[in-house]
């Protein structure tokens, strides 16, 4: 039987959330590119406008890592 998993800290969770939404963007970049080279206007127009959701999603995590960050860096008693 395996250990309990430790929960994540804010700041393992918020690194995680911006390394899955990093692989996420360059795996919808990749679709786009083959929407766009298979000759699918339709697609692709719909693939980039869910690309730049995505990455729209991805400053906000970015942004949240950053204050999540700062935070950590100020100490516990700040």
């Amino acid at each position: 039987m395996s250990a309990p998993m430790k929960p994540e800290t804010p700041l393992e969770m918020a690194r995680r959330h911006v390394a899955e939404g990093e692989a996420r963007c360059v795996r919808q970049a990749e679709i786009l590119r083959e929407m766009i080279a298979d000759g699918h206007p339709e697609a692709a127009r719909i693939a980039e406008k869910l690309l730049a959701t995505l990455t729209d999603t991805l400053d906000v995590l970015r942004e949240d890592l950053r204050r999540i960050e700062e935070r950590a860096a100020r100490g516990p008693s700040a």
